[in-house]
């Protein structure tokens, strides 16, 4: 019984049948899946039906404007002088203007006077009342000054003193970032002693420093005793150590650095701090050495990059009994010049010295801006400059450069090029072509100057004979600083010729802007609070008001004036309104017997002021300026006079608007416009082609079926990812052309609209019923695939294509311009009792039987429509299959449980008989 053999159940791969068997029960519920995603693609296309009709039906509502097709234009034989608009009722005819005079305000100008101080965008609180400056070398900058009361108390909460503290926050105008070297507390710290210099700097002592490569030392001449203010110890500094940059680089006034304090008030812990406000490529700041460095706080240094300049000065007062006192103290030391000591005395809190002039009841508490810039006027039209050093050497402009007289000339140092606001020069560069006997350039300066200046650099270089000094001038006024030279440059000619910064060149930043800016109060003018008068209208000002405040006021009042400030001839001037009806034939008056502000005399508008034509007996009440006109023309012969330029309603529903006066008569043509039905009408015809061409897709072919089908895995994985995703946009595509050409709505919706676009509408006799009356027919009519979709006029849905072929239509083009209003009703007419007739009316109706409530695409592709229903049904059957096949799982399991058992019963059965053979066979 040898040959018998039983295999046990552990041998038979029960998981691997399972899955085999499950697999092909589960192919319906992929078949269900595949159906699903076909219902989405039905929606789609539906949807996207639905959005064209949309389109189409919101532009129709322009075809049945007026405004579409019956409107005017209106040429001139001069525009210049006459142009005109017309009425869509406006006969298409000519008509002549000749204009004698047009309408002209009365006007009056001025002189407006330059203003310094002072900003409107922050309140002036510190009741002070205007300022004068004299100092040189002051910053181009804002100075936000802060005045404040600050009490000291001795720790316990006991009050033993107070201060008066002005603090002035200063921002460069042409650097908005510097580097900045702060000092060690070098102030007292006893209460009534804060702001004090805690040392002495003796006579003869010095301190050296470099400020961008340029080493200078200063020396005190006059001995800084213990209890000087630090403002006055800031300002000596600021003061000597400019001067000693100005000697050093041949320059004057030139502001190097500023020097301030910490502004620590209370703290008894302020040092001095050096601000390097120069404008250079190579910034740099460093104390070198000096007897005095120590006194100053500067053995141990810190540098930073800053935005703002810190200067402060303060007054100690024990009670506020004496804080009157004190802040007209304050206000004195704001601005103070320097005195001789012992101590000095130089508080000024600016750059320099200015007088602070207070209103009644002294200084107060609170913040102020000033303005600081040129002497004469803020932003002053200017070019940038940049001024060389004289010290270069006796220069002959005319010869070599090898023989013009420059101190430092080398002949290898100056081969190479330079730049100059980022543009190469390149005079001095060898030549690769070079004569052989004479390799190396040595151009005279002239010519070097020429090349300069010919370079799109953006400049012109020229050569002071006077000042034996080289110039770079901008050749725009902009605050666009010149640039000279790059870290590349090979030649060093600019460096020879004094224009760098190392060489003791100046540079000065020009403007763009030659006026005040209007936006800042101009305490400068002196412009009294109260009132003024013009045209017998009362205006209210303050002296704190801007001028473009104060241009508001008399704009917005009853007057009847326009004032403005003219930023390029820096005047004042008053215009009076053109109104219809009141003439123009008068001067603007100024002034009345109750008048107190001097306004209209500080912008120069009339001559005297209030009080001096009171106290002079002077008219009170001026007529000033030009008196105005009122229009004179003739307009097809008839004589007319108005008050205003643009006249409505001319007989023949024609607006005029008259320019000047004319030599002789114009002629006005009154035609049809047509860019706007050309325009709509090329919109509509896209929509409905778009439309066509939507529920009219041509039956697929062969090759094109074949995307019809779900990608299946067997497929998917032959293919790359490029071709994956072109199969599957196919596969949407041509899906949702079928469900589109299959559907009974389709067809409907494709043979109404096109029996509506070539039906007749319109007045019997009249020559445009139909579409094709105008040119515009179905496309196709020689290609019976392109006739078959139904479209417009040509076979595309390209808006500008289908004007272009509207354009070259005669036909449509000669509808829209000699028969707007037959035009016109074809698209839009309607019946007496407002029920449509035209076509675009009946498109719009049938259109909305289509995409609004129980509309035929409405109903398919709405929430709960007959898509989505059919969804529902899938999505139902889907549940239904998951459960089955969830309970055929559970079956397949049940049943492999069991074989798994009686297998294993046969298989001890087996054991048992083959026991049995193999003890017979050993009997």
């Amino acid at each position: 019984m040898s040959g018998i053999n039983f295999m046990g159940v552990s041998g038979l791969p029960t998981g691997d049948i399972m899955d085999q068997m499950m697999e092909v029960r589960s192919q319906r519920i992929g078949r269900l899946l595949d159906d699903r995603e076909k219902v989405e693609l039905k929606k789609s296309a539906f949807m996207n039906v639905n959005n064209d009709l949309m389109g189409l039906r919101n532009q129709l509502l322009d075809m049945n404007l007026q405004s579409t097709f019956l409107n005017r234009e209106v040429s001139s034989s001069n525009e210049a002088l006459v142009s005109a608009t017309a009425g869509a009722n406006a006969d298409k005819t000519s008509h002549t203007v000749d204009v004698t005079r047009i309408a002209r305000a009365p006007s009056a100008s001025s002189h407006y006077t330059r203003a310094t101080i002072s900003q409107a965008n922050i309140k002036n609180t510190t009741n002070i009342s205007g300022v004068s400056s004299y100092y040189e070398g002051m910053l181009s900058a804002k100075h936000d000054i802060n005045v404040s009361k600050i009490p000291i108390d001795d720790g316990l909460g006991s009050n033993i003193g107070n201060y008066a503290v002005a603090t002035n926050r200063i921002t460069v105008d042409n650097k908005p970032t510097m580097l900045a070297l702060m000092g060690e507390s070098v102030e007292k710290t006893d209460t009534d002693k804060l702001g004090q210099f805690d040392g002495t700097i003796a006579a003869g002592q010095t301190l050296s420093l470099s400020v961008n490569g340029k080493e200078v030392t200063i020396e005190f001449e006059e001995e800084i005793p213990e209890g000087t203010s630090l403002a006055t110890v800031a300002n000596i500094l600021d003061t000597k150590i400019n001067d000693a940059l100005n000697a050093a680089h041949n320059t004057r006034s030139h502001r190097y650095v500023a020097v301030g304090d910490s502004g620590f008030w209370g703290a008894g812990q302020s040092g001095l701090n050096i601000y390097n406000t120069e404008l250079t490529a190579n910034e740099s700041l460093e104390i070198t050495g000096g007897t005095a460095q120590a006194a100053l706080g500067f053995d141990t240094t810190a540098t930073t990059r800053v935005d703002e300049i810190v200067k402060s000065t303060g007054v100690f007062y024990a009670d506020e009994a004496d804080a009157e006192t004190a802040m007209e103290e304050l206000r004195q030391q704001m601005g103070q010049a320097y005195s001789a000591g012992p101590p000095p005395q130089f508080n000024s809190i600016v750059d320099g010295t200015m007088n602070f002039q207070a209103g009644t009841g002294g200084l107060q508490e609170g913040n102020m801006r000033i303005i600081t810039g040129n002497e004469l006027r803020l932003g002053e039209r200017s070019y940038s400059k940049v001024n060389g050093a004289g010290d270069i050497g006796t220069i002959t402009p005319s010869e070599s450069l090898s023989t013009a007289g420059f101190d430092d000339y080398n002949a290898e140092d100056a081969k190479g090029y330079f730049t100059i606001n980022g543009v190469r020069i390149d005079i001095l560069q060898r030549p690769e072509d070079a004569d052989p006997d004479d390799p190396d350039p040595d151009p005279t300066v002239n010519e070097i100057l020429g090349a300069i200046n010919s370079s799109n650099a953006g400049v012109t270089a020229s050569f002071d004979t006077v000042e034996n000094r080289f110039i770079l001038t901008a050749n725009e006024a902009n605050d666009k600083t010149i640039r000279v030279g790059e870290m590349g440059d090979t030649s060093n000619f600019l460096e020879m010729a004094g224009l760098t910064v190392n060489a003791g060149a100046e540079s000065a930043q020009g403007s763009a802007n030659p006026s005040v800016d209007p936006t800042l109060v101009p305490p400068g003018l002196g412009i009294s609070k109260g009132i003024f008068t013009i045209n017998g209208v009362s205006i209210y000002v303050t002296e704190r008001e801007s001028l473009n405040d104060m241009i508001d006021k008399i704009n917005n009042s009853g007057a009847g004036v326009i004032a403005n400030y003219d930023t390029a001839s820096d005047t004042f001037s008053i215009t009076g309104k053109l109104k219809e009806g009141k003439t123009n034939q008068r001067h603007i008056e100024f002034g009345s017997e109750n008048d107190t502000s001097n306004f209209l005399r500080q912008v120069n508008l009339i001559q005297h002021t209030p009080e001096i034509a009171e106290a002079n007996g002077y008219d009170r009440v001026t007529r000033e300026g030009e008196r105005g006109e009122d229009a004179l023309f003739s307009y097809n012969g008839v004589m007319y006079s108005k008050t205003v330029n643009e006249i409505e309603g001319m007989p023949g529903g024609i607006d005029l608007d008259l320019k000047g006066p004319t030599q002789g008569a114009i002629t006005l043509n009154v035609t049809g416009e047509t860019d706007t039905a050309l325009d709509r009408v090329a919109d509509f015809i896209a929509n409905y082609n778009t439309v066509m061409e939507r529920v009219t897709p041509f039956r697929l072919s062969d090759e094109e079926r074949r995307f019809l089908e779900p990608l299946s895995p067997d497929k998917m994985a032959g293919m790359t990812f490029n071709e994956q995703d072109e199969y599957m946009e196919k596969y949407r595509q041509f899906n949702e052309q079928e469900f589109i050409r299959k559907s009974s709505e389709s067809r409907t919706i494709a043979s109404t609209l096109r029996r509506i676009a070539t039906d007749f509408y319109g007045d019997e006799g009249s020559s445009i019923r139909s579409l094709g009356d105008m040119g515009i027919e179905v496309a196709g009519k020689d290609n019976f695939r392109v006739l078959m979709k139904g479209m417009l006029l040509i076979d595309s849905t390209d808006r500008d294509e289908i004007k272009e072929a509207l354009k070259g239509n005669t036909r449509f083009m000669s509808a829209i311009s000699n028969n707007e209003e037959e035009v016109y009703n074809l698209f839009a007419k309607q019946d007496s009792d407002g029920n449509p007739i035209g076509l675009s009316r009946k498109l719009e109706e049938t259109v909305n039987d289509y995409v609004f409530t129980n509309g035929l695409i409405q109903n398919k592709v709405r929430t709960g429509g007959f898509i989505d229903r059919e969804m529902d049904r899938v999505n139902q059957s889907i549940e239904r299959e998951q459960r089955s096949l969830q309970r055929y799982e559970e079956s397949l399991r049940r049943q492999f449980a069991m074989l798994e058992r009686r297998m294993s019963d046969l298989d001890a059965q087996s054991s048992a008989i083959m026991g049995m053979v193999n003890q017979g066979g050993q009997q």
